[in-house]
């Protein structure tokens, strides 16, 4: 499979594509980095037995008072940057790729709905797309948070605040995955083997499930891979708003938050070097799902 893969054509256009090449590279070494964040980080942030106070804001190493230990330095907790963004960026990741795919099943079914069955359903339902269109995902996952944090007590909201992250990009993402599917499940319904499929008494689940929805969801892969990058940093957004993660876990969000602080004391570093880690990620993600879109346009072959 790994040799047919290379073999591909897709391949081929990807090794003449010095820009993806090398954002692929990036992303490889980025998600390598975050998967084995124990294996390449000193410092576990999540331990608190491993802080030192005593070494809290302590500048790069290649500054005045820096420490070799502490390449990139430390936060106001003592917390070796270094390992706060590979652990920072594996949950940031994390978040961002479990509500995309949340996001691609929500609208492919509802897609597939709309598409499929017409009048009054395919009207209501993009209606209400519609609507969602016209609020900011910024201003939907912060009615959710908002919403989430009236309902659940003080004790709870920490525990939750992942998953209720996750929901409000979700919810906020599922409207482009649903347009996109409905309008090519609208033009599958037109072909001929559809109708022939009807005629031979297949059942409409069956139908949808093993031919109308495969040939629909082609453009949803390179959708999600943009929306991959979106979805971070809609996280970052909001946890540096103080609505996404909790001080204690350091997200790239988190870390640029608690660094912001201290940003005009001198203490750059703290907030920049998150910055740039969450700016390099998106980057590469961003001109990989360029290219995976113009690549798999059939207008621009």
């Amino acid at each position: 499979m790994i040799r047919s893969v290379l073999a591909s054509d897709l391949a081929w256009r990807l090794s003449r594509s010095p820009g993806a090449m090398l954002a692929l590279a990036v992303l490889v070494t980025l998600l390598i980095l975050s998967l084995f964040a124990p294996v390449f980080a000193p410092q576990n942030p999540f331990d608190l037995a491993t802080l030192d106070l005593f070494s809290g804001l302590t500048p790069p190493v290649w500054r005045e008072g820096g420490r070799a230990e502490y390449f990139l330095g430390t936060d106001e907790q003592g917390r070796d940057l270094w390992s706060a963004i590979l652990y920072g960026m594996r949950i940031s990741l994390a978040v961002g790729l479990v509500s995309v795919v949340l996001s691609m099943v929500v609208g492919v079914a509802i897609g597939l709905i709309a598409g499929t069955s017409g009048g009054w359903v395919d009207t209501v339902l993009m209606r209400v797309a519609d609507a969602q269109l016209a609020l900011p995902a910024i201003l939907v996952a912060l009615l959710i948070d908002g919403a989430a944090r009236a309902v659940v007590d003080v004790a709870a909201q920490q525990s939750l605040a992942i998953p209720v992250l996750i929901f409000s990009i979700a919810l906020s993402g599922w409207v482009q995955y649903a347009r996109a599917v409905r309008a090519a499940a609208m033009v599958e319904m037109r072909r001929d083997y559809v109708s022939a499929a009807r005629l031979l008494g297949l059942g409409r689940a069956r139908l949808l499930i093993r031919h109308v929805m495969p040939n629909s969801i082609g453009a949803v892969f390179v959708l999600a891979t943009v929306h991959v990058a979106a979805a971070v940093v809609t996280e970052a957004t909001l946890s540096f708003l103080g609505v996404g993660m909790p001080p204690t876990v350091p997200s790239l969000g988190t870390l640029i938050r608690n660094g912001y602080d201290f940003l005009f004391s001198g203490e750059w570093w703290v907030s920049i070097f998150p910055g740039c880690a969450l700016v390099l990620l998106v980057f590469a993600v961003n001109v990989l799902g360029d290219w995976l879109r113009d690549t798999l346009n059939p207008r621009l072959q």
